[in-house]
Formats: structure tokens, C-alpha cells, sequence
């Protein structure tokens, strides 16, 4: 997808013949930014939109599988207000989390060859990917001075920036208890909804952070044997 503010990016941690995430997209459509895992399928994905709304919803798709059942406004997961970028200072918006000790081998049949590859982070580590936001700006935001791994740089109709890092994080016991508490949360899930976990299956934890911002982390919903 390259039109004019209309932008893609897909990006898997680890390696597509061993230990691996999830295939997750970024994409821009004029001024609002998506986030979806091939994980999520067709039925959920995040939203943020001009203005500061951010929301974690079942998508359209999903919406019209319901046959009427269900409300448009109903559909929405989550909602909040995202930090607003000031000045010439980016802010970060969201973060995507892989933990190392979520990786696994995928046997599915699936289109990579337009993925974007990040080498899998070291044990009791994760690889964090983060997408700041600029004020608009008639300029392309400089990133050789930025810390983190650069990934892409794409422009909104409004003139704001979108600009996507990563890094690599050790796990520390918060993060680590988090983790857990997103496990047994979706473990209670599945077994209310009669689904049994598979090796094959994923799952996406939100979570928030005192910056106002949110992200969601890759799990698997299962303990290894």
C-alpha cells in the first residue's frame, strides 16, 4: 500500500523457518493509524484517530458476521484519549511487546515474503516496538538522533508524522507478572468460550501506561509441558 497517506508495514520478531511472532501490520489511511496481528484475523484490530481517540474494537467485518445482533457502538473494547504531540516533540502512542518466551514455531501456511525482520531478543527479553507522533510539520521529522532501531517514517493528510521505532527491553518482575496475569486472563477466556489452546494459538494483551498511552503484548495462551 504506498498511495499518497495511505501507508503499510508488516513486521514478525524471530525467524520465519524457527521461533517467531506473529505477522503484526502498521498501516495509515489519510489522518487515522491501525495496528492488527494476523493473530486477531479480520475481527479486531486498534484505531487512532486525529484528535486523540484511541480505541481497541472488533472490526466491520466482524460486525456484519453478527447478522444485526449486535450495535455498531457496542463492538468497542476499549476506549481512551491518547497523549497529544506539542510543539516539535514526538510522543509515543503505542507500543507492540514480543517477549523471547512467546516465540514459537508456526507451521501455517502464510505470505511473508513482504515481511519486515527483527532478530528474536535474548532470554527474559523482549523486543518493543514503539509509534510516535508528531505535531504537523511540512518537514520529514529527523530520526539519526533517536535512540531505538529505526523502522518507517510515514506522513498523515494532516501533517502530523507517524514514526515507528523498536528496541530491546530485559523483563523485569512487573512485566513479568503482567505477563501472567494476561495469560490466566486468557486462559479463563477460552475455556468460557469451550476452546481448548493449541500450540498454534496467539494472543494480545492491552495494557496501559501512566503516559497515557497503550500497547498490547504478544502471549501465548498456555503453559509449555
Amino acid at each position: 500500500m504506498s498511495r499518497k497517506y495511505n501507508y503499510e508495514y508488516r513486521i514478525a520478531i524471530g525467524n520465519e523457518k524457527g521461533r517467531r511472532s506473529t505477522v503484526w501490520k502498521v498501516w495509515v489511511h489519510k489522518t487515522n493509524i491501525y495496528i492488527q496481528s494476523r493473530m486477531m484475523g479480520s475481527d479486531l484490530k486498534v484505531s487512532l484517530h486525529e484528535g486523540g481517540q484511541g480505541q481497541f474494537s472488533m472490526t466491520s467485518e466482524w460486525l456484519l458476521k453478527q447478522n444485526g445482533n449486535i450495535q455498531n457502538p457496542n463492538r468497542h473494547i476499549e476506549k481512551w484519549k491518547m497523549p497529544i504531540p506539542r510543539g516539535n516533540k514526538a510522543v509515543c502512542i503505542f507500543k507492540i511487546v514480543i517477549p523471547e518466551s512467546e516465540l514459537r514455531e508456526i507451521n501455517i501456511s502464510e505470505r511473508l515474503q513482504d515481511v519486515n525482520w527483527i532478530n528474536a531478543p535474548a532470554i527474559d527479553s523482549a523486543i518493543e516496538i514503539d509509534l510516535h507522533l508528531t505535531a504537523p510539520n511540512s518537514k520529514t521529522p529527523p530520526t539519526s538522533c533517536v535512540p531505538h532501531h529505526h523502522l518507517f517514517t510515514f506522513p498523515l493528510e494532516n501533517g502530523e508524522w507517524l514514526v515507528g521505532v523498536y528496541h530491546e527491553e530485559v523483563i523485569n518482575e512487573e512485566n513479568d507478572a503482567e505477563m501472567r496475569r494476561l495469560r490466566i486472563g486468557a486462559q479463563n477466556l477460552y475455556h468460557q468460550i469451550g476452546i481448548k489452546p493449541e500450540l498454534g494459538h496467539r494472543t494480545a494483551g492491552l495494557f496501559s501506561n501512566p503516559n497515557r498511552y497503550r500497547g498490547l503484548i504478544e502471549i501465548v495462551p498456555y503453559e509449555d509441558q
